[in-house]
């Protein structure tokens, strides 16, 4: 129920659903109550239920707030929310999001074209006068004045934007420029400039659809503007796995990517509070009067900013002191009552020691754990823009990530390294079968959802030592923890049917290309199958060669005259997916969910068998496979709802 409730906060267009809020605080209210052994506010009463939570619900503190996006979200659900920023620009754009608007709330607008009475809501015969209300005067305001500077700005500098010139000769203003950074094509026949975008489309409103169309000529790649909604391709160029050459179709992993702009965001990001001089320096003469606390120096305080930045001797070390003293006071301060929740969004950089990639990871779960933290939980969310992540380099972030905490006891017990690795092998696997199975986390995210359990472990005890009481380190549990995932997914192996289980391992040995006769008898008899039965549906065999069938093939199309009844998780896996690689919207969508149907009971393999396909490409770094496996079982939720209505369809005669 609770799920079902953020699943539509999240919606942009629900975003000032006052119903749907007023379910929100209810249920957080009734949620609080519980734990408290008191009798929650009356559902039907929405002011009675904002003065419980403001009298009763814990506060929500964001210490690094930023421009203020976390403290909002907790005032819209009616929590008490406390916001502080080092540096002024970001404490000025929280006032401006959480502060400024109350003031004006339900107060007419001063400009000159607004009309005193009223505002008017809604369009002809729907229209109606009403009294300016919340934020719409100050809302009239910004609008009115933006364009009044706008119309300043066009008067002294508009001849230096030319317009666009357009295919049938006319022009047209523009609006804006979109940059796409770019990277060399590791294809040396080819080495035109590959540009990284995370998406072609531009708008995708219904009936204003349009997106950018890349043109490949012997000078590279240029872009034409698109309004229709035929032809746009799925996803950009690049994801978080590497990028694809628009010109001749060849790969680029992520490390690739990374070195090319290393070595030709590039250079790093700019610090937060150095980006912010450029802002601070025109804000503060028509400010400081007014804000006079916040606009007290030349400029932006960026001595005790807490970043890892070359300006600061032993930056790693001065950053790495000043988290584990946030988080100690932070551990001093919280509830026991509550889990305290830090959201994370961490840097792309890797570096690789002792055999275990790091992302930051190891420096802020050492510090919550040396604070006296206990790790229950680990939640990856999508709020950066993955082209943008790859794109700059070094500096940018990755995922977020919320870190669900709760304070240590004090008498919690010392263990032995191998005291440590048996309760991870017991309680993992468990875990990851409810994030994959029950949870749906996508395969892109389980290493990272998988740390909440992983480190639940390692953080329940005081310390995990040797038998010579050398500590065991965050980085070794993280080692620990990976391994334990990759065990798994050898583990779900397991669970498939016997072909798909020699397909697994085939692909394992051989990947995609072909490999000796002799081998595969070997391995099938293994599984107790013969090779000849899986040819052709699965793989070739030819002149004493085995290959099984790339997802290319078109042996993998739809077939309406081939029964699909009883098929093996391999066939229905390689069959959906061929469907969403060759569709796009929902018709990808559907095609999976016929085969879905047709399978009936043994679909429910393919999404394990998905799981499993991504691991593999994933740590080959197969970025283009990755991504097809991990939309099959990203949208596995959706294949099987349509299957089902599809099968009840059928049932009823409605349906083929």
């Amino acid at each position: 129920r609770l799920h079902a409730i953020i699943e539509k906060l999240v919606v942009w267009e629900h975003s000032n659903d006052e119903a749907l809020l007023s379910s929100a605080r209810w249920e957080i209210a009734r949620s609080v109550a519980r734990s408290r052994n008191e009798a929650p506010p009356p559902e039907g009463d929405p002011a009675a239920v904002l003065g419980w939570l403001a009298a009763r619900a814990p506060a929500v503190y964001d210490p690094f707030c930023g421009g203020g996006s976390i403290p909002l979200e907790a005032q819209r659900l009616g929590l008490r929310a406390v916001g502080t920023d080092l540096n002024p620009v970001a404490v000025l754009i929280t006032k401006a999001l959480i502060e400024l608007p109350p003031k004006f709330a339900n107060r007419p607008p001063v400009n000159p074209d607004a009309d005193p009475m009223g505002m008017t809501s809604g369009k002809g015969r729907n229209s109606q006068r009403l009294a300016w209300r919340g934020a719409a005067g100050l809302a009239d305001d910004i609008r009115w004045y933006g364009r009044w500077m706008r119309e300043r700005a066009w008067e002294r500098i508009g001849h230096l934007y030319p317009p666009a010139r357009l295919a049938d000769g006319g022009e047209a203003t523009v609006i804006a420029w979109l940059w796409a950074r770019t990277v060399p094509c590791p294809n040396p026949a080819c080495g035109v400039a590959m540009p990284l975008v995370g998406t072609f489309q531009l708008s995708t409103k219904a009936h204003n659809q349009y997106w950018t169309r890349p043109v490949v000529s012997a000078d590279g790649v240029a872009f034409e503007v698109q309004n229709r909604a035929d032809g746009v391709p799925d996803g950009g160029t690049v994801d978080r796995n590497g990028a694809v050459c628009l010109a001749c179709g060849t790969g680029a992993p992520l490390t690739y990517v990374r070195e090319q702009a290393r070595d030709g965001p590039y250079y790093d990001n700019i610090s937060y509070a150095e980006l912010s001089d450029f802002f601070y320096v025109w804000l503060r003469p028509a400010l400081r009067d007014i804000y006079p606390e916040l606009f007290a120096g030349i400029l932006v305080p960026i001595e005790e900013e807490m970043v890892a930045t070359p300006r600061f001797e032993n930056p790693d070390e001065r950053f790495t002191a000043l988290l584990d003293k946030t988080l100690h006071l932070i551990k001093e301060r919280c509830t026991p009552e509550f889990p305290s929740s830090i959201f994370y969004a961490y840097k792309q950089q890797e570096e690789e020691r002792e055999g275990v990639v790091s992302t930051g990871w190891d420096t802020m779960l050492t510090a919550l754990v040396q604070a006296g933290f206990q790790i229950v939980g680990t939640w990856p969310m999508r709020t950066e823009r993955s082209a943008r992540s790859v794109a700059l380099g070094t500096n940018s972030l990755a995922t977020s990530v919320v870190l669900v905490c709760r304070p240590r006891p004090d008498d919690a017990p010392v263990a032995t390294r191998q005291e440590f690795f048996a309760a991870l092998d017991k309680d993992l696997p468990e875990r990851l079968g409810h994030l994959t199975r029950e949870g749906h986390i996508a395969p892109v995210d389980l290493a990272q959802a998988a740390i909440g359990p992983g480190m639940e472990v390692y953080s329940r005890y005081a310390g995990v030592e040797t038998i010579a009481g050398e500590p065991v380190t965050v980085r070794e549990a993280l080692g620990a923890i990976n391994r334990a995932v990759a065990e798994y997914h050898r583990g779900e192996q397991g669970h498939l049917d016997a072909p798909s289980r020699f397909c697994a391992e085939w692909l394992r040995q051989y990947g995609m290309a072909d490999g000796p006769y002799g081998d595969a008898e070997t391995l099938a008899r293994a599984a107790n199958v013969e090779v000849e039965a899986l040819s052709p549906r699965l793989l070739t065999s030819e002149g004493g060669r085995v290959q099984l069938l790339p997802l290319e093939s078109e042996a993998w199309a739809h077939d309406p005259q081939l029964p699909l009844a009883g098929i093996t998780a391999w066939e229905g896996a390689f069959r959906m997916a061929h469907a969403l690689d060759g569709a796009l919207g929902d018709r990808g969508a559907t095609g999976a969910a016929e085969v879905a149907r047709a399978m009936g009971s043994g679909a429910g393999q393919v999404e394990r068998l998905a799981r499993i396909l991504y691991a593999h490409f994933d740590a080959r770094g197969d970025s283009r496979n990755a991504v097809r496996w991990n939309r099959l079982a990203a949208e596995w939720r959706d294949i099987e709802a349509r299957a089902a209505s599809s099968a009840r369809q059928v049932e009823m005669g409605l349906g083929g």
